[in-house]
């Protein structure tokens, strides 16, 4: 009886022990050849092509081995899983019996053996494509890090060029750069003429301005006429040259402590250069002849010798002129005008300046003839004094000389 107890128990844990070991098997098959195992692989090669399509931008990879999960990996790995998991059930349903491969068995251990093969090749082109893939890693961290986001800059760039609006406004672009090539060119042409005429022209006004200030007896002269375009308009510049000394012309912006035409010239030497560019302008206009000219007080702050200067060049241009109408305070500076032997038709009026404010407030001024051989005869300036002496403020005011003859 111990005999037979022994056997038995002996027995009992082997067998126990087997049926846990071919428990085991199963699950171990389950899991080395599952769902998770599948998708784990057909995700690695999904993995793997998208990086070789990426990486081939940048470095030559050649074409990968066949190696398809659908139709290499799934069927043979699938049929391993089916024919071992059949062996399993029959050795667990007997397990003291023998359990021998069968013929599916036999198969699926060949179609795992070939695809070995396969899955070797492909594992060494990985390796040697992820050698490829790190090298060029390694030779674009030790490159300029700024030089390769300007040129993925300019990529983009270049990109963009060619898309729909871009392309459109290049080509817009390029046919405005032709008109704006075409309008500098007339311009520099316009300029260059505007120049050579300028250049011209200003000379001989200084030439004849500087005759004029000659015939006035005017202590200086004007010099480096030249020309600007401040702000696109052309104006014209020049110097003041007083004893062999240029004094700029300056601005509102010059100070007082520096020479310039605002405080080097007199009152009459400035009258004396603004009528003397006056009359180099009206002399070159080509239509005087049908131009009527106006002087009001054109001697202001002059000595005798540019007053008489003064006269001739006013008859002169009355000559040449249609009309010339002289305003003046000053009735002998009148009277040697009328005197003249330039002049034939001469009119003379007086204006009546209180009578023009009462009666007409818009500006216009009565006129009546004037005596003017009369009124500037000694007589009647040493009757007009006397009156002015004797008479109070309000009687200046009001007192008036009409004369006839």
């Amino acid at each position: 009886m111990d005999l037979i107890a022994t056997f038995r128990a002996y027995f009992g844990n082997e067998y126990g022990s087997l049926k846990l070991a071919v428990v085991s098997l199963r699950q171990r098959l389950s899991q080395s050849l599952g769902e998770v195992t599948l998708l784990e692989i057909q995700r690695a090669l999904d993995a793997n092509t998208a990086a070789i399509e990426f990486w081939k931008q940048f470095v030559s990879i050649p074409n990968a081995p066949s190696l398809a999960f659908d139709n290499d990996i799934l069927p043979a790995l699938s049929c391993l899983r089916e024919s071992a998991l059949t062996l399993v059930d029959q050795k667990e349903a007997s397990l003291l019996e023998s359990c021998v491969a069968n013929t599916a068995f036999l198969a699926a251990i060949g179609r795992i053996q070939e695809l070995a093969v396969a899955v070797t090749a492909y594992n060494s082109f990985v390796t040697e494509t992820n050698t490829t893939i790190t090298a060029k890693k390694q030779s674009l961290n030790a490159a300029n890090v700024q030089s390769a986001r300007s040129s993925l800059s300019l990529l983009k760039a270049r990109k963009i060029r060619f898309e729909s609006p871009t392309a459109e406004n290049c080509v817009l672009y390029r046919e405005q750069q032709k008109q704006k090539k075409l309008l500098e060119t007339e311009k520099e042409k316009a300029k260059k003429a505007l120049d050579d005429f300028g250049k011209n022209v200003c000379g001989e006004y200084e030439q004849r301005i500087n005759e004029l200030l000659d015939r006035f007896h005017a202590g200086f002269r004007i010099c480096d006429t030249s020309r600007r375009y401040i702000g696109g308009t052309a104006s014209t510049s020049y110097q003041i040259v007083i004893n062999n000394v240029a004094v700029d012309l300056g601005d509102n912006k010059t100070p007082t402590s520096t020479h310039s035409f605002k405080n080097t010239l007199s009152s009459g030497d400035r009258s004396t250069l603004a009528f003397a560019f006056f009359v180099a302008q009206v002399e070159r206009d080509p239509t005087l002849g049908g131009k009527i000219i106006v002087l009001d007080d054109p001697f202001t702050s002059q000595d005798r010798s540019r007053r008489s200067c003064t006269q001739q060049i006013i008859n002169r241009l009355a000559t040449q002129a249609k009309q010339i109408l002289v305003l003046s305070h000053d009735a002998s500076f009148l009277r040697d005008i009328w005197d003249s032997d330039y002049t034939q038709d001469i009119k003379r009026f007086s204006l009546s300046g209180s009578k023009a404010q009462r009666f007409f407030p818009s500006g216009i001024s009565p006129t009546t003839r004037w005596a003017i051989t009369i009124e500037c005869t000694v007589s009647f300036r040493s009757t007009f004094t006397k009156v002015v002496g004797i008479s109070d403020t309000s009687l200046k005011r009001s007192v008036r000389f009409w004369n006839t003859g």
